[in-house]
């Protein structure tokens, strides 16, 4: 099936619905929030640079799982017409904003659908840009495609607090480790986590180096 005859399809869903077919589509939403459809669009490339054959790929895997529902035949056949109805909705959003998401970024499941099918790409991007699971930088790119001044705001300020909080930590480390070399060695020099860890060197070695330890067994030799 041609993706100009699944366009046309769409309309399907965007006329006032039966309670049959808003079940259906919640079916569809569901599917789409599978671990095993999100797993598969990511090998495919989650990219849909060539959307025939990831339609027709998706297709398929969507019939497989369709034949295991216990509805009846007429039904699950509009269920696969919804399905791909909402796929193209899933490829077109990916073809917007392929560039503001990484390539293991979960949007599946926060899509905003409306009752019509589509997706609220608003709404979508607020869901995202407030997930605490996703980083800051895909967050804050969202944001800005969409001008959400509050949530660019808060990404900013959390972004500064967690710098603050890296730089606390790094402080608390380097006086812990001060405080063991000195009371190892009197006259140890200063050294801070910076030099033991982004040296990569052994804080032991960097002592010995220094010849805080020559001096003490010379002075024990004599």
């Amino acid at each position: 099936m041609s993706l100009e005859s699944v366009t046309k399809k769409r309309k399907y869903t965007r006329e006032v619905q039966p309670l049959q077919l808003m079940c259906l589509r919640e079916t569809v939403i569901l599917l789409f929030k599978r671990t095993d459809i999100k797993n598969f669009l990511h090998e495919l490339g989650c990219r849909f640079r060539r959307p025939h054959r990831h339609l027709e790929c998706l297709e398929k895997r969507v019939k497989e799982l369709a034949s295991t529902l216990p509805i009846p035949a007429r039904m699950k056949n509009t269920l696969m017409d919804m399905f791909r109805s909402m796929a193209i909705e899933v490829f077109d959003w990916y073809s917007k904003h392929g560039s503001l998401v990484p390539y293991d970024f979960d949007v599946l499941s926060s899509f905003h659908w409306r009752s019509d099918g589509t997706i609220d790409d608003l709404k979508t991007a607020q869901a995202l840009v407030r997930r605490q699971d996703a980083d800051a930088n895909s967050r804050f790119r969202i944001a800005i495609g969409y001008n959400l001044t509050a949530d660019i705001e808060r990404i900013i300020e959390e972004s500064a607090n967690m710098s603050m909080r890296v730089l606390d930590l790094t402080n608390q480390l380097n006086n812990v480790i001060n405080s063991l070399f000195a009371r190892r060695h009197a006259c140890s020099r200063r050294i801070t986590c910076e030099s033991c860890i982004c040296g990569g060197e052994d804080p032991m070695r960097v002592t010995v180096k220094n010849g805080s330890f020559s001096d003490s067994s010379t002075s024990d030799s004599e």
